[in-house]
């Protein structure tokens, strides 16, 4: 979001800009990879790391497994024995495998083959072992030698991996294998009527949960001796996981949890919400919780009618639009909704506002009026602090445009994005929060043109398009090219322009980040300004930037960085935390 403030300039120094950059705390949530529990933590996988709960996912804290962070995905739990695949660098593929022997307080790092391409894992008191591409290795030794397993075969075909009680359980071809819980010999289990590979596979106590391809789940009440294909026939949504919670079983797919009352013969919905991503569940007693796609960790305490956030801590979400309105910095979040910090209490509202299922296209504020483009290029306007919402869309008959970018200028709201035939949006402007709108015509040299981004500060009106970047000190009468210096080309973009404390900045896209410019006299003169943002994550960098009461604050692109803040009067660089923020803002 743009927002444009009338700041005094004096009481920045440019230099500011270029220091350092640090991540602040929340807000809260993002994509769980791996939820899983012992007898005295939780711990959920995400792509900024692995979190930890003590009270049954109430509250969260990131452990620290390297100095720079990884992103974690898989997670094998023995006891107080944890095992990690994580990467350090997101796009890049290359698994590395951590240790705990004390629930995560300490780590080290075990070797693992380079040519393993990862897809779960299990720890017993015998072994590690990792499921690659149909392959299944194990090491005794802690990593020190790695060996094949006697498993592998065409017949078996490994496709998914459990553990239970000391036994390792293989999903293959139309059977499953368990291992002996001394060594690496296995005994098939056939599971007559089984036609397709064992892609999901769940074992709790004596009961077993095997599903074949997307429309048979076969069950074993007796440790796969005998097995029952449930009635159930459409198994096809997702990656379910099973609990128990006293003698109903559950199972979650993407937007679906389902519960049987009879160990899986038949099984009916007890939630379906397309804005509830279900991706991974477990129970916590008599409470589910459910590892979500972006929005975090859900708990159910109504056995799956319903689910709340249950995030404090898990820093994670991915919030890439920014915006201030009545006291707030409201966050997006791709796939997600909006977040509120109140700036006053310094605290994050855990609710999510204005859910979304896709991409959220910019989020801006004018008084108490909070503005959304969403995922088909719509716009929407909340009076009530994001609780219900009103379609606002211009309603232009002669085209059909998809709105993405918006821009405030006082009490003036501006929206651009794309026309759905290939060609840009007309800018247009609406001085009633939405009721009307105009649609102000733009030449430059003769010529209509469209701009993607629109601002101004005191002097001057600023547009882009992908590659260039105008400017106009005459109110729009005449253009001027003020990026000549940057000689972008492909696959180099123009991501965002924006003022803030009354400054120009551009965030270029390179081929493979976001970096951040800024131009002291708005002019054709750029210097990097993004200086401690992390470009560690493959598509990482600058997502968005905006003034707090003359501290920046910075969104990322990438599923592990966050927000960012740098304060413009002090000289140095402090992470956006509860008490330095807060006295900043009111400052």
């Amino acid at each position: 979001m743009k927002s444009i403030y009338s700041l005094i300039i004096s009481l920045f120094c440019y230099q500011v800009l270029l220091a350092q950059w640090e991540p602040t705390i929340g807000p809260f949530g993002g994509d769980i990879l791996d939820l899983k529990k012992n007898d005295s933590y939780l711990f959920a996988s995400t792509y900024n790391g692995l979190f930890r709960s003590a009270d049954g996912g109430h509250n969260w804290s990131k452990l620290s497994i390297t100095p720079n962070g990884i992103s974690t995905y898989g997670l094998g739990i023995n006891g107080n024995s944890l095992v990690v695949v994580g990467y350090e660098e997101w796009g890049i593929y290359l698994p590395l495998l951590f240790k705990s022997d004390d629930n995560g307080n300490n780590w080290y790092q075990l070797n693992l083959p380079d040519t393993l391409e990862f897809v779960d894992i299990a720890v017993t008191d015998f072994a590690i072992y990792v499921l690659g591409n149909h392959n299944l290795i194990f090491t005794t030794d802690g990593g020190q030698n790695w060996q094949n397993s006697a498993v592998n075969s065409s017949e078996a075909y490994p496709w998914t991996i459990t553990s239970f009680n000391q036994s390792v359980y293989i999903g293959g071809g139309a059977k499953i294998y368990r291992s002996a819980v001394d060594g690496d010999t296995w005994t098939a289990l056939p599971i007559p009527g089984m036609t397709t590979g064992v892609d999901i596979l769940q074992v709790l106590d004596e009961v077993i949960f095997a599903r074949g391809g997307t429309n048979a789940l076969f069950v074993s009440s007796d440790s796969g001796q005998t097995w029952q294909k449930s009635q159930t026939t459409n198994w096809s949504n997702g990656w379910p996981n099973f609990v128990k919670i006293g003698d109903t079983y559950y199972e979650n797919e993407i937007y679906i949890v389902r519960k049987s009352i009879d160990v899986g013969n038949t099984w009916s919905n007890v939630l379906n919400n397309d804005n509830i991503s279900t991706y991974r569940m477990i129970n916590y007693g008599e409470e589910l919780m459910v590892g979500s796609f972006d929005q975090g960790i859900l708990r159910s305490t109504d056995f799956g009618h319903s689910f709340h956030p249950s995030n404090k801590g898990l820093d994670a979400s991915n919030p890439r639009h920014l915006a201030i309105g009545n006291g707030k910095l409201l966050a997006g979040c791709d796939y997600i909704g909006f977040f509120q910090y109140d700036i006053g209490q310094a605290v994050w509202d855990t609710t999510i506002y204005y859910p979304i299922k896709f991409d959220f296209g910019d989020i801006a504020a004018i008084q108490d009026k909070i503005f959304v483009t969403n995922d088909f290029g719509k716009i929407v306007r909340s009076d009530d602090g994001g609780l219900n919402w009103e379609d606002i869309t211009p309603d232009e008959s002669a085209f059909s445009f998809n709105f993405e970018n918006l821009t405030v200028d006082t009490d003036t709201l501006y929206a651009t994005g794309n026309w759905v035939a290939g060609s840009n949006v007309p800018l247009h402007k609406s001085k009633d929060f939405g009721q009307s709108w105009e649609l102000i015509e733009i030449q430059v040299n003769g010529v209509d043109y469209w701009p993607i981004f629109f601002a101004r500060n005191e002097d001057y009106l600023f547009m882009a398009d992908v590659y260039n970047v105008f400017r106009s000190s005459d109110s729009g009468q005449t253009w001027e090219i003020i990026n000549q210096s940057m000689a972008l080309a492909f696959p180099a973009r123009i991501y965002d322009l924006t003022v803030a404390n009354n400054l120009l900045f551009v965030i270029l896209h390179d081929g493979a980040y976001n970096r951040l410019y800024i131009s002291p006299n708005s002019s054709d003169q750029w210097q990097l300004a993004d200086s401690g943002i992390s470009l560690n994550n493959f598509l990482g960098g600058v997502g968005n930037i905006i003034s707090v009461g003359g501290v920046l604050v910075a969104s990322t692109i990438s599923h592990v960085d966050g927000l960012f803040v740098s304060y413009d009067n002090a000289i140095t660089w402090q992470p956006f935390n509860d008490g330095p923020f807060r006295a900043e803002a009111e400052k």
